[in-house]
């Protein structure tokens, strides 16, 4: 069991081993209110009875071909998997539950296996990184008999990793060119891209999309890699806006996001799932975690693979792939703001590159170029913030309060020394002349010998 101290706003309240590795999750309700977990293993498909979340039962285990990954979604009662091995598409109809259910397997189009699904609200289901078609995009019809899918049509421009479809839009993770790539899919004999998006570390693993379609969300599956957020209100005009990092400085790799209701879910290898404040997109603080994972927070592909947190009573479940399934109950709570323009007093001008740090929080930021910040607290509060720049005076604002979900505005004066240092005073000449930061400037040398060499001009 995962101690209490690797959490925070999200409880355990049950939990159910395996003998064979998890992969990934995914949730259903019943007609009569019942819930359960869809969670993908190593040898088959394990259905968990998780209504009363303390005494989770497996209700049915479905075995299939041995794979590392299994990925899952629901559409009309059926829940349709995948898997990189063999048998293409597992399908199960979950009406019946408890009972053990009807089953059946597309493997029409020469399809036999797939990294990924995703299923829109329209019954087309979207299968990703298969064996056919260039391992884009492969889309079926579920909408007729969902255990006998109806082909429509494929995505061959690039490998998909994973993508988010709503309306005609896919969203498609592009991971081995690095981007996001935005495609009409209106026509699914011929959709077509319509623009791209490079994700920060060039490695893009996930998308998703916020509720009003104006904000795109991504992980880059690498070391220390971020969760970014978009601005993609102009498609043709796609701008990250921010990005977001667990456990700063460990190299723990991001896995798959999830909004929900102003908040990204994500699930983390070896530290667990986060709960980040996504209502400001352009300023993503994390609000809560917990850590399903005995593994130290760092680089490495043990831990949680997935979550999903969309039952309707707000119970959230996630997959560890050494420690099963975890049933877990979220405290959503908004994070506090903190906001301003970094100005250098000497200059006049805007101090981009000042690094921004709410002490007692991992929460550091660096202004941007025209001096502006953002970041914040997961809890409301009285705060020290410390604001430091090279060839500047570092700033300490002590007893900043800062109000749950409220922005506290703290504009920073820093006192900033123009500095110039020459490593070869010996073979190199400075003229230092009026420039638009000042008048005068200081010259460093490495040492009082040297400092014979170095010759100031000063013009009036």
């Amino acid at each position: 069991m995962i101690p209490a101290m690797a959490q925070e706003r999200v409880s355990l309240l049950g939990q159910l081993g395996y003998d064979v590795r998890s992969s990934d999750i995914w949730g259903w309700e019943s007609e009569t209110g019942r819930k359960y977990a869809i969670v993908g293993l190593f040898n088959g498909t394990s259905l968990v009875d998780i209504t009363e979340p303390t005494a989770p039962i497996e209700v049915v285990f479905i075995e299939g071909p041995e794979s590392i990954w299994r990925d899952m979604k629901v559409w009309n009662n059926h829940a349709y998997i995948t898997n990189e091995t063999s048998g293409g598409l597992f399908i199960i109809d979950l009406n019946d539950l408890p009972a053990f259910p009807d089953t059946a397997s597309f493997t029409g189009n020469d399809l036999s296996s797939a990294h990924n699904i995703f299923i829109d609200e329209n019954g087309v289901a979207y299968l990703l990184g298969s064996n056919i078609l260039g391992g884009g995009a492969v889309f079926l019809d579920l909408t007729g008999d969902p255990l006998n899918p109806v082909f429509l049509g494929a995505y061959e421009e690039q490998y998909i990793h994973d993508a988010f479809i709503r309306g005609d839009t896919m969203w498609a993770a592009e991971i081995y060119v690095g981007r996001t790539s935005v495609a009409d899919v209106s026509d699914k004999s011929n959709p077509v891209v319509l623009s791209a998006q490079e994700s920060p570390s060039a490695f893009t693993h996930n998308t998703w999309v916020s509720g009003d379609g104006n904000y795109l969300f991504s992980t880059d599956e690498v070391s220390g890699g971020y969760v970014a957020a978009y601005d993609v209100s102009d498609i043709f005009d796609i701008r990250e806006i921010a990005r977001y990092r667990s456990s700063p400085g460990s190299g723990v790799i991001p896995h798959n996001t999830f909004w929900h209701d102003g908040y990204l879910i994500t699930s983390y290898y070896r530290d667990g799932i986060t709960v980040v404040d996504a209502h400001q997109p352009d300023n993503l603080i994390e609000v809560g975690y917990y850590d399903t994972s005995p593994f130290e927070s760092d680089n490495g592909f043990n831990g949680c693979w997935g979550v999903y947190p969309y039952f309707t009573d707000g119970l959230m479940i996630g997959s560890d792939i050494e420690e099963g399934l975890f049933i877990l109950q979220p405290d959503y709570q908004r994070a506090s703001y903190l906001e301003g323009v970094v100005m250098d007093v000497v200059t006049g001008l805007p101090a981009g590159g000042a690094q921004i740090e709410v002490l007692t929080t991992e929460n550091k930021v660096f202004s941007a170029v025209n001096g502006l910040y953002k970041t914040g607290a997961a809890f409301p509060g009285m705060y020290d913030i410390r604001i430091s720049k090279p060839g500047c005076v570092t700033v300490i604002e002590t007893g900043v309060e800062l109000e749950q979900g409220l922005v506290t505005e703290l504009p920073v004066m820093l006192n900033c020394t123009a500095t110039v240092a020459i490593e070869d005073v010996h073979t190199m000449e400075m003229m230092a002349l009026p420039t638009a930061f000042k008048s005068s400037c200081m010259l460093i040398v490495p040492d009082a010998a040297a400092a014979a060499y170095a010759t100031l001009i000063s013009t009036a």
